[in-house]
């Protein structure tokens, strides 16, 4: 069984379907955001739900769920588990919203990383307890379909990797290294898109954010250009991987 973190349904043609970033999965990296395939059956555990597709199952934790599907949440819960769904959505809420932790900062993290961008990408900074690094090196790998930034250093542990998939649009590998912490700046004047492994962002100009699955008010919705509701599916930048399960 597999985890579902961030997590909300989505209906489409009388199907429901859950989206979060799972865990623990062999196919995918650790919280990749994803979409499951249709919903079959919901049952109930400890403050979680139990939800399986045709071939796999997820606990998706009351605590982790996003609230932004209400209506649509109430009605899957009433179709799947009548009776057993009264007071359901007010509990998931409840635990939801309980859970929330401050917002992690700049200021109140020990140890981060903040990429700076405008028009382009600008700087690195990298922050080590009150010390703050900036960087300016990088290294440039020519591709077939695109050119791939690179900054990275061994001795300080860090390596970021991403392209540029449209104007203000980037697609970041996954990152790695000690700073797990890890911003994007925008000080332009134009929103910047930043699609990762943990979900996609959208920065405004002269903001900060952190590029977390648990930032919710920076992550963007979903793709709405795909097909084929009863698989399972990766999101990625202006396209989606589609891997059935």
């Amino acid at each position: 069984m597999y985890t579902l973190k961030n997590w909300y349904f989505e209906k489409n043609k009388d199907q429901y379907h859950v989206w979060g970033n799972v865990l623990d999965h062999p196919h995918f990296a650790q919280e990749q955001w994803i979409s499951t395939s249709c919903i079959k059956e919901i049952t109930l555990a400890d403050d979680a739900l139990i939800l399986k597709t045709e071939h796999s199952v997820y606990q998706a934790f009351y605590a982790d769920h996003q609230n932004k599907d209400a209506r649509t949440l109430k009605k899957a819960l009433h179709d799947y588990l009548w009776p057993l769904d009264e007071g359901l959505v007010q509990k998931i809420q409840y635990a939801s919203h309980k859970a929330k932790e401050p917002s992690i900062t700049t200021d109140s993290a020990k140890i981060c990383a903040v990429l700076v961008f405008d028009e382009q990408w600008k700087e690195l900074r990298l922050k080590q307890r009150a010390h703050w690094k900036t960087i300016t090196a990088y290294d440039v790998h020519s591709g077939m379909f695109h050119d791939e930034t690179e900054l990275s250093d061994p001795r300080l542990d860090y390596c970021f990797r991403f392209f540029s998939y449209e104007d203000n649009g980037y697609q970041f590998e996954e990152w790695q290294g000690k700073y797990n912490e890890v911003f994007l700046k925008n000080e332009g004047e134009l929103e910047i898109h930043a699609s990762t492994v943990f979900g996609d962002f959208c920065i405004a100009p002269h903001t900060c954010e952190l590029l977390d699955p648990a930032n919710s008010h920076a992550r963007m919705q979903k793709d709405s250009r795909r097909t084929g509701y009863g698989e399972t599916k990766v999101l990625s930048h202006g396209s989606l991987k589609i891997k059935i399960r």
